[in-house]
């Protein structure tokens, strides 16, 4: 039942009821597919309630029920004078006046309108108050301003295969927004409280993408393509395991390669040995070349440092297979990078590269996304655990 119709910036709206006791809904006229007669009588409605519906909201956003707060805004001079000749709102007041500005108040509620009424502002308005909006504004110029910074530098995208071929590691720091790494973090937290009440006892995540594929459409996006497009064309995921590094999750590694692989299932074939079983999928040590074209990347959801167990590594040391008595020899006699990645950015090594981490001192967490690819197929009917989880 219509009761008022609405333009908002070149915009019109409808706004209704379903029923008498129903609450008020808006539709945009423009997503209209089709018009038709009826003969049903419209409903009467009380003027005064329709007349003061949008009073206290900047656009047609209204949330019913809810109360106006007092909005606190400072203008920079050099828009307060478009900003007091032309209100925001008609409950704006003038609250102080210096060399540097002005300071205004809306008693609005808070809506999307809102928010990109200051944005369009830019840096010339600053929100005083309430809090809630504060951090809203905050969080958007922000992700923003992300949007430009994380673009990945043309000239290491296009050299990453041969300094990998090379140190067998890099590191870029910038690849996944703040906004990227909160929505990741939040589904895998979702995740764990879902499968396992007792927060204290979980620390790892194997087959994250098979166990969470909500996190695929953050996990892909144009930075890690153009890597893995830099790196080989037909590369494919096969393996990943999210791991947390707590206070009360807390461990160190020794020195060592990755040499297992995950396979669907155990079919005895040459050049594959040291069987290990670890939930569903089968672990084996494959041929060394198979290893030698693996890539993994860590995406880093915490800063990493060296005070909460970040990468320790020996650069050229992914080029061969090493024995325990080399590996102590090279680690005894050497002295190893420590690879600290800002949260958002990944850390690629290849899985021979010697490395070791350890425990967290700082009482910072390190969470981690580990991802390995190849583009080979296997030998003997063997086939990756996780080849068909995340087409990218």
């Amino acid at each position: 039942h219509p009761a008022l119709l609405k333009e908002y910036r070149n915009r019109w709206f409808v706004l209704g009821k379903e029923k008498s006791k129903s609450p008020f809904v808006l539709f945009a006229l423009d997503r209209i597919l089709g018009l038709e007669k009826t003969n049903e009588s419209c409903m009467d409605f009380d003027d005064a309630q329709i007349a003061t519906h949008f009073s206290s909201v900047i656009g047609v956003s209204v949330n019913q029920g809810e109360k106006p707060l007092e909005v606190r805004l400072f203008i920079s001079h050099t828009n307060a004078p478009y900003v007091l000749t032309k209100p925001l709102h008609h409950s704006q007041k003038l609250i102080e006046r210096n060399h540097h500005g002005v300071v205004i108040s809306l008693m609005v509620q808070l809506n999307f309108e809102l928010e990109r009424e200051i944005l369009g502002f830019g840096d010339t308005v600053k929100v005083l108050s309430p809090p809630r909006l504060r951090k809203r504004i905050y969080d958007n110029l922000r992700n923003a301003s992300e949007i430009y910074d994380y673009e990945l530098n043309e000239n290491v995208v296009r050299n990453l295969s041969g300094i990998i071929e090379s140190k067998g590691t890099f590191t870029i720091n910038k690849v996944y927004t703040t906004r990227d790494i909160n929505r990741m973090c939040n589904l895998i937290q979702k995740y764990k409280k879902d499968e396992e009440p007792d927060q204290s006892k979980f620390f790892a995540i194997r087959h994250v993408m098979a166990e969470i594929p909500e996190l695929k459409s953050y996990i892909f996006n144009d930075g890690l393509r153009e890597i893995l497009k830099a790196y080989h064309q037909n590369f494919f995921l096969t393996k990943s395991i999210f791991f947390d590094k707590a206070e009360n999750a807390n461990w160190y590694v020794t020195w060592h390669q990755d040499t297992t692989i995950h396979v669907k299932e155990r079919i005895e074939t040459e050049g594959y040995s040291g069987w290990t079983k670890k939930g569903n999928a089968w672990g084996v040590i494959p041929p060394v070349e198979i290893l030698k074209n693996t890539l993994t990347i860590r995406i880093h959801l915490d800063e990493a440092n060296s005070g909460n167990g970040a990468l320790k590594v020996f650069p050229g040391s992914h080029r061969q297979k090493f024995k325990k008595e080399e590996i102590d020899f090279i680690t005894h006699n050497g002295i190893p990078n420590i690879c600290e990645v800002p949260a958002g950015g990944v850390h690629i090594m290849q899985p021979l590269l010697l490395h070791a981490s350890s425990k967290v001192q700082n009482q910072r967490r390190r969470r981690v996304i580990h991802l390995e690819f190849n583009c080979l197929n296997l030998g003997g009917g063997l086939e990756w655990a996780e080849k068909d989880v995340a087409g990218w």
